[in-house]
């Protein structure tokens, strides 16, 4: 037969909590980062994906697909073992291959382009 084990203190309970709510500490730039090598294909889709296109954006501007951007992407999210764009991103700064500064933002079309 199993003791039944004691109810938690509210001090316990709160540590915890205190715990989990905490955010994870940040990593400095450069570490932990995976060093993959792209593709020329790959690293023009990044190149763009930097500048803030479209997956349509990114297909006009390469002459290809826009079914095969979706594609790309979906490789260069799996090499580089990253989630999302914001984190190629962010994988882009940590491995050098762009820094401040490098990218220059795109003039944005707007009413009356």
């Amino acid at each position: 037969m199993s003791r039944a084990q004691p109810p938690a203190s509210l001090a316990t309970v709160e540590q915890a909590l205190q715990r989990v709510q905490e955010p994870a500490p940040l990593r400095p730039l450069g570490q932990g980062a995976l060093r993959v090598p792209l593709s020329k294909r790959h690293d023009d889709v990044l190149q763009l994906i930097l500048r803030e296109k479209t997956n349509q954006q990114i297909a006009r501007e390469l002459g290809i697909a826009e079914e095969t951007v979706r594609t790309h992407v979906k490789a260069i999210l799996e090499r580089t073992r990253v989630l999302s764009r914001v984190g190629l991103v962010v994988w882009a700064y940590e491995t050098g291959r762009v820094v401040p500064g490098y990218v220059q933002r795109t003039t944005r079309e707007g009413p009356g382009s």
